[in-house]
C-alpha cells in the first residue's frame, strides 16, 4: 500500500499523542481518521465516512467545519475525551501543507472561556498511592488555584466522598497504582516514575519558598504538573504555590447526604440549594457560592464573621442594593488574572481587564466608609483597582481600528505604519491616474487574499488596455491586470504589514508579560470582589424568602420554630408551605417520626437538614427563629434505590449507607434516618430498625431524627425519655384524606395505603380485593382516624402558646376581651370552616403574621 505525504503526516503527528483525538486541518474542516472518526461520529452524531490516501488505502474519516470547532470540543470534553488541535502553518500550494499541533485539551486543562462554564470551578485532580495514604492534588487551571490533600487509602468511602464534593473534571493517576475508588470520573493512567526525592526537588525548584510537602501530597502535585508539562506547558505559568486543603473547621458531607440534600445537583433543569442561592451577578460570585456550600463550617467564629456581613447586607438596603448595581455586569477577573499569567490574553481580554478594575474601584466606594462588620471592612480593603494598569491599557491598544497598538507607542512602529499608508494612498491615486491615462472610467484597483492588489476592466474595454499591463485572471464580465509599479507598491506593503505584525507582536507580548506583575494583586481582588458578591447573594434570598438568622453556639441543642424547606417552599404559591417546629436537646435528642406516605415526613427531615447545613455555611436560615448547637457531620439516608452495576440490591445498598453512619456519627453529629429496614421482611425490618434506633441512643448520642411507618418503634418513646414520638397531622374526611404538612406529638395510628393508593388512582376494583386480602379481611379504610390530629387540634395548639405569650401584668380588661373574642372565632372556624384544614392553617399563618 502507498502512503500519500498528508497520510504519513498525519500518523507522525498521531504518534506525538496517541491517546488523544487528533483533530487535522484540511481547508475549512478538521478531520478526523481512524479510530478516532468512529469516535467522533459516535459522540458528535456526525456522519462517517472514508477517504483515500494513496491505492488501496482507504480510511475512516469524519470532519467538523472549523468555524463550529469551539461547540464540538465542548461536546468531546464533557464526554471526557483528550483532544490534540493541528493547524495549517503554512499557505496552501504546490507543496504539502505545514502543519502542526498548536494546542492539546483535555477536561481538566481548559483555559479558553470560550470553553468553560463560568458558574463552575473546572478542577483537574490527581491521585497517588504513596504507603498506607492517598495523596490528592487539584488545580483550576483557569485560575491558577491549586491545593492538595492526603487521606488514608483504607478509607474508601471517605475518599470517594471527598473526591465527589471536589467534583473534578478529569483525574489523573500513575499507571502503576491500582486504586479501587468509586469516582464519577474514571481516573486516567499516566506513564512515568516519581518518587519522593524527585518530587520534593521539582517542587523546590518551581515554587522557591514554599512550605515543606508532605510526600503524598508532594506527589500529588508532581504528577499534576508532570501532566500539565506533557499536555500545555505554559498553563504552569499560571499555576499558583500549592496550598494545603484546611480539613480543620470544615465539615464533610458524604455523596448521598449532597444527593437527599439536593444541595448542588449540578443541573441545569432540576432545583436544587445552589439554584435557589444563586443571586450572585459574576461568574467568580457563583463558583465562591459554590465553593461556600462545598465547605461548610465548624469554626463559630469564623461563621459568626459570615453571619455578620450577612446581617448587615441584610439590614442595609442602600448598602446591599448599591453593591448588586456595581457588580452587575464585571467580567472574569479570576480567569482574566490566570490568562496573562499564561501569556495567552488577547488584547480584548486586556481590555476587559481595564473594564473590570474599574468595576472594582465603584464597588470599593460604595463599601468605603460604609462598611462596618469585620469581614466587609477586610474585604474593601483587599480590592486594589490598580489604576496604572488600567490607564496603560488603555493607553497602549487601539480600540478604534485595525491596529492594535496605538500611535506613539513605539516610533518603529509607527514609521512602519506611516509607509504603509503611503503605499496605499500611491495605490488609491494610482486608481485616478490610469483612469486617466487609458480613458477607463470604469477602471477600478481591488483586492483579495490570493492576487493581491489587481487592476479591474470591464470585457466591454479590455482592448484598451495599455501594453504594460499584464493579465493576471480573467473573470465572466471583467478581466484583471497588474502593472510593475502596483507589484512594486504591493511587495513594500505586504513586507512593511510582516514587519509592523512582528514588531507588534514583541510589544504586545513585553505588554502582557509587565502586567504579571501584578498577577498577584489582580487575584486578590478578584478574590475578594467573588466573596462579596456571594455574600450579597445569600442577603438578597434572605430578605425575599424571610431567612433568620440562626443564633449558633457549642451545645447539642437544635431548637427551630416555623422551620421550612426552602426549596419545596419556593415551588408553592405564596403562603402555602406549612412551618414546622424542631427540639433536640441533650435530654431528648431522638426523634421518631410516624405517619403515612406523601404526608410531609421526608420534607421535615430534609429540612431540618437543611437549616442546619445552612447554619454553618454561614447562611441565613428559612425558620423564624433556630439555635443550633454546631455539628459535626450530617447523614442522611433517604430515599430508595439500588446500585446494580455494583450487584447490589435496594436492600444491601440501605444498609451499607446505615452501617456507615453508625462507624462515623458521633454525639455531635446530625443523623437523618428514613424508613430503614422496609426492603426486607416487615419482622426483619422492625427488627434491624430497632436495634439501629437503640444504637444512635446508646452508643452513639447524636441528634437524630428517625422517620418509619414502623409503629412499634415509635413506642420506644414511652420507654426511653431520651426519644420523642411525633407524626404527620392529618384528618380524615368523608371524601378521603388532607395531609396537613404539620408535624405534632403522638403515633400515627395508621399507615392508610389504601387510601394512598385510592388518592393514586388505582381501579376501585383493585382497592376492594386489597382490603380483602385475597380473602382475609383486613381493616377498612378508617372513616375517622383514632389518634390523628386535625385543623382544630393545631389550633388549639397554637392558641395555647398564644395564652402563655400574653403579659396579663400590662393587659387591658378590654384587650384580653378582644383576645378572648379572637381565640373563640379561631376555635370555631377549627371546627366549622368548610374551606378545608390546609387553608384554615395557612389563614392562622396570615393571621399571626399580621398580628406580628
Amino acid at each position: 500500500m502507498v502512503i500519500t505525504p498528508a497520510r504519513q503526516q498525519y500518523l507522525q503527528l498521531k504518534a506525538e499523542q496517541p491517546d488523544a483525538i487528533l483533530l487535522f486541518r484540511m481547508g475549512d474542516f478538521y478531520e478526523m481518521f481512524d479510530e478516532d472518526a468512529h469516535t467522533a461520529a459516535r459522540v458528535l452524531g456526525i456522519t462517517l465516512t472514508s477517504r483515500e490516501f494513496g491505492r488501496g488505502g482507504r480510511v475512516p474519516m469524519a470532519g467538523i467545519p472549523y468555524h463550529a470547532l469551539n461547540g464540538y470540543l465542548r461536546r468531546f470534553l464533557r464526554a471526557g475525551y483528550r483532544l490534540a488541535i493541528c493547524e495549517q502553518l503554512s499557505e496552501p500550494g504546490k507543496r504539502l501543507v505545514e502543519r502542526g499541533i498548536t494546542r492539546v485539551l483535555s477536561p481538566g486543562t481548559i483555559d479558553d472561556p470560550a470553553l468553560l462554564d463560568a458558574g463552575r470551578l473546572n478542577l483537574l485532580l490527581s491521585i497517588v498511592t504513596h504507603g498506607a495514604l492517598v495523596g490528592l492534588a487539584w488545580v483550576d487551571v483557569s485560575t491558577g488555584a491549586c491545593e492538595y490533600r492526603a487521606l488514608p487509602a483504607d478509607d474508601s468511602v471517605g475518599l470517594a466522598a471527598f473526591i465527589d464534593q471536589l467534583d473534578p473534571a478529569e483525574i489523573v493517576g500513575p499507571e502503576s497504582d491500582d486504586l479501587e475508588i468509586d469516582t464519577r470520573v474514571a481516573i486516567r493512567p499516566i506513564t512515568g516514575e516519581w518518587t519522593v526525592d524527585s518530587a520534593t526537588r521539582l517542587l523546590t525548584s518551581r515554587f522557591p519558598g514554599c512550605e515543606p510537602i508532605r510526600p503524598a501530597g508532594a506527589l500529588a502535585v508532581a504528577v499534576l504538573i508532570s501532566y500539565l508539562e506533557h499536555g500545555q506547558p505554559d498553563l504552569l505559568k499560571a499555576l499558583e504555590a500549592p496550598l494545603p486543603y484546611q480539613t480543620d473547621g470544615i465539615m464533610v458531607l458524604d455523596r448521598q447526604t449532597r444527593l437527599n440534600l439536593e444541595i448542588d445537583l449540578r443541573s441545569r433543569d432540576r432545583h436544587d440549594l445552589f439554584g435557589l442561592l444563586n443571586r450572585t451577578h459574576t461568574a467568580p460570585g457563583a463558583r465562591r457560592l459554590r465553593t461556600l456550600l462545598d465547605r461548610p463550617l465548624l469554626d463559630r467564629n469564623a461563621l459568626g464573621r459570615r453571619l455578620d456581613a450577612i446581617e448587615e447586607l441584610v439590614g442595609d438596603t442602600p448598602l446591599r442594593s448599591g453593591l448588586a448595581k456595581a457588580l452587575s455586569g464585571l467580567l472574569d477577573l479570576e480567569r482574566l488574572a490566570a490568562r496573562i499569567a499564561t501569556g495567552a490574553a488577547r488584547a480584548s481580554e486586556l481590555l476587559a481587564l481595564a473594564e473590570t478594575l474599574e468595576g472594582a474601584e465603584r464597588v470599593r466606594d460604595v463599601l468605603d466608609g460604609r462598611a462596618e462588620t469585620a469581614l466587609l471592612v477586610e474585604l474593601t480593603a483587599d480590592i486594589d483597582a490598580l489604576p496604572a494598569i488600567r490607564s496603560r491599557i488603555r493607553a497602549e491598544l487601539d480600540n478604534g481600528s485595525s491596529r492594535l497598538l496605538r500611535t506613539g507607542i513605539d516610533r518603529r512602529l509607527d514609521l512602519i505604519y506611516a509607509a504603509i499608508d503611503r503605499d496605499r494612498d500611491g495605490i488609491a491615486a494610482m486608481e485616478r491616474s490610469e483612469r486617466e491615462r487609458t480613458g477607463i472610467r470604469t477602471l477600478k484597483v481591488g483586492y483579495n487574499k490570493v492576487f493581491g492588489y489587481y487592476l479591474e476592466i470591464t470585457r466591454a474595454h479590455r482592448d484598451k488596455a495599455p501594453d504594460d499591463y499584464i493579465r493576471k485572471q480573467t473573470l465572466t464580465n471583467a478581466e484583471r491586470f497588474v502593472t510593475p509599479a502596483l507589484k512594486e507598491a504591493e511587495s513594500r506593503i505586504l513586507a512593511n504589514e510582516e514587519r509592523a505584525a512582528e514588531l507588534e507582536a514583541e510589544l504586545y507580548a513585553r505588554l502582557v508579560r509587565e502586567l504579571g506583575d501584578s498577577v498577584a494583586t489582580i487575584r486578590t481582588t478578584a478574590a475578594a470582589l467573588a466573596t462579596i458578591d456571594a455574600l450579597v447573594a445569600l442577603a438578597t434570598v434572605a430578605v425575599e424568602q424571610r431567612f433568620a438568622r440562626p443564633v449558633l453556639d457549642d451545645s447539642t441543642v437544635l431548637h427551630i420554630e416555623g422551620g421550612r424547606h426552602p426549596i419545596v417552599e419556593r415551588q408553592l404559591p405564596y403562603g402555602e408551605f406549612v412551618p414546622n417546629d424542631t427540639r433536640l436537646s441533650d435530654d431528648a435528642p431522638v426523634v421518631i417520626l410516624t405517619g403515612p406516605n406523601m404526608a410531609g415526613k421526608s420534607t421535615w427531615l430534609r429540612q431540618v437538614a437543611l437549616i442546619v447545613f445552612l447554619a454553618q455555611v454561614g447562611s441565613f436560615v428559612p425558620a423564624d427563629r433556630a439555635r443550633i448547637g454546631l455539628v459535626d457531620r450530617i447523614f442522611t439516608r433517604i430515599g430508595a434505590h439500588d446500585d446494580l452495576a455494583n450487584g447490589r440490591s435496594t436492600f444491601m445498598v440501605e444498609m451499607l449507607e446505615t452501617a456507615t453512619i453508625l462507624h462515623h456519627a458521633t454525639e455531635r453529629s446530625l443523623v437523618v434516618l428514613d424508613e430503614i429496614g422496609r426492603g426486607t421482611s416487615t419482622e426483619d425490618g422492625v427488627a434491624i430498625a430497632g436495634a439501629v434506633v437503640e444504637h444512635l441512643i446508646e452508643r452513639v448520642g447524636a441528634r437524630t431524627l428517625f422517620a418509619t411507618h414502623f409503629r412499634e418503634l415509635a413506642e420506644i418513646a414511652a420507654d426511653n425519655e431520651r426519644v420523642a414520638a411525633l407524626q404527620t397531622a392529618i384528618e380524615q374526611r368523608p371524601d378521603g384524606l388532607v395531609f396537613l404538612h404539620a408535624i405534632v406529638p403522638g403515633i400515627a395510628e395508621a399507615a392508610f395505603g389504601l387510601e394512598i393508593a385510592r388518592l393514586a388512582g388505582l381501579p376501585t376494583a383493585v382497592i376492594q380485593r386489597a382490603q380483602t386480602s385475597f380473602g382475609k379481611t383486613t381493616r377498612a379504610i378508617p372513616t375517622v382516624a383514632a389518634k390523628t390530629t386535625s385543623a382544630a387540634d393545631v389550633v388549639r395548639e397554637r392558641i395555647a402558646d398564644d395564652v402563655l405569650a400574653v403579659d396579663l401584668a400590662n393587659t387591658t380588661p378590654l384587650a384580653a376581651l378582644n383576645l378572648l373574642a379572637e381565640w373563640q372565632q379561631r376555635l370555631r372556624a377549627a371546627t366549622e370552616e368548610p374551606i378545608g384544614p390546609r387553608a384554615l392553617l395557612v389563614a392562622e399563618d396570615q393571621r399571626a403574621a399580621q398580628a406580628d
